[in-house]
């Protein structure tokens, strides 16, 4: 696939240089992804879904390919259209064996733009998550711990800085809970991201946090609680002369509920306060409403709601501090066990508190999406065209994108 993908990428070229008709890379994608469809659904035949490996787990492999049009393929408002490719082959590794859980993948996300292909990529993907959980039912459980890591390239635009940039990230998160009696728990645990950017002209941005949470299980599935979170911002400079670095400590403090509020509605909420507090005596420290909220909803057995309300601060890879507020809502539906859907709207209020032109956004979004199951467990067809509007102050950044896009998944 991914030697076919290239050699029309060639093909493409040539024609572009020409101007004469060689091949239309369009209609020869569209061929390509057609042709892959049919393969996978006669290789099911004769594939084998998983490999066990004798008490040490399962390997399976899966890939994915999609075909995306994008209006506006860099979030700016030169609003550059284009026709995006996408080869996403990955190794999953599975562990289940009493109380530890474990869960990995590794590939490599191949991407190539019809007309930019100075924004081909080849981007290493990898999660690994780790599970030790409690005996539900035990009476004398204390503890149990989640722990996730990764290390992901990405290329992809940035509505931040409203362009295509590369980065290489780090991510590491420990969850731990520990119960001191059989009502009060204590949960903590580091959180770790480390941004890269490979991209000239942007900085690289270390974010370093820890939640300390005091917790009342009020009954089996609700738990409410008194909360801390300390953070460090670190960005490195990578353009000198383009000012001084917004390097921040972040204190919040707030209230937390967990678990079922109402027999259909599950909670996780956290609302308070925060303030930042900037290294450099240039900026002005700020303090501001801190909330993370997420409510799911069982409206009934095929249809799911899910509810997202936040407001926290933020650094982008241009050394600019800001504040976010966001809110989204999404519906799954499932039709039948063959057919789901969803569909979800977005808002975002951004404030750059250390921007050099005051810069604030507003942006909306809407996405609608559909999954048809073409082998159970085995093969999936997916399609999704999404709109989002930016207004901003600042012109470059004021613009809005409407993307289309076909994608199969097979598990081998």
């Amino acid at each position: 696939i991914i030697f076919m993908e290239l050699l029309i990428t060639k093909i493409s070229r040539i024609h572009n240089r020409t101007g004469k008709i060689i091949y239309s890379a369009v209609r020869s994608r569209a061929y390509l992804f057609a042709s892959v469809c049919g393969c996978l659904y006669l290789f099911n035949s004769s594939a084998k879904a998983v490999v066990e490996l004798s008490g040490y787990g399962a390997l399976a492999a899966d890939v994915e390919v999609s075909g995306e049009y994008s209006s506006n393929i860099s979030y700016n408002s030169a609003e550059q259209d284009d026709f995006i490719y996408q080869v996403f082959p990955r190794l999953r590794y599975r562990f289940d064996e009493g109380a530890i859980r474990v869960e990995a993948y590794a590939g490599v996300d191949f991407v190539r733009y019809d007309d930019y292909n100075e924004y081909d990529s080849e981007d290493i993907k990898s999660r690994i998550k780790l599970e030790y959980p409690y005996v539900e039912n035990s009476s004398d459980r204390r503890f149990d711990v989640l722990v996730e890591a990764g290390y992901n390239e990405n290329t992809s635009p940035n509505s931040g800085v409203q362009a295509i940039t590369e980065t290489e990230e780090i991510n590491f998160h420990l969850a731990g809970r520990y119960y001191i009696s059989e009502i009060f728990y204590l949960r903590a645990g580091p959180e770790y991201l480390d941004r890269q950017s490979v991209t000239s002209g942007y900085d690289d941005v270390t974010e370093f946090a820890i939640p300390i949470e005091f917790f009342y299980q009020y009954s089996e599935q609700l738990s409410f609680g008194l909360g801390y979170r300390y953070a460090e911002v670190d960005v490195g400079d990578q353009t000198p002369g383009d000012g001084v670095e917004a390097d921040s400590i972040d204190h919040s403090i707030y209230l937390s509920t967990i678990g079922k509020v109402l027999p259909s509605v599950t909670a996780a909420l956290r609302i308070g306060a925060q303030s930042r507090e900037y290294e450099n005596d240039i900026y002005d420290d700020e303090t501001g409403f801190y909330m993370e909220s997420l409510f799911q909803w069982e409206a009934s057995e095929q249809t799911k709601v899910e509810l997202s309300v936040g407001s926290a601060f933020d650094t982008t890879i241009a050394n600019e501090s800001r504040e976010v507020f966001f809110a989204g809502v999404e519906v799954r539906h499932s039709f039948n066990e063959q057919i789901r859907s969803e569909a979800s709207l977005g808002y975002e209020d951004a404030d750059y508190t250390q921007s050099v032109d005051g810069r604030k956004d507003e942006s909306f979004s809407f996405a609608l999406g559909a999954t048809y199951v073409l082998i159970e467990e085995r093969l999936e067809l997916g399609g999704r065209i999404a709109y989002s509007d930016r207004e901003s102050t600042r012109l470059v950044s004021d613009y809005d994108v409407l993307s289309a896009k076909l994608s199969i998944n097979y598990l081998f």
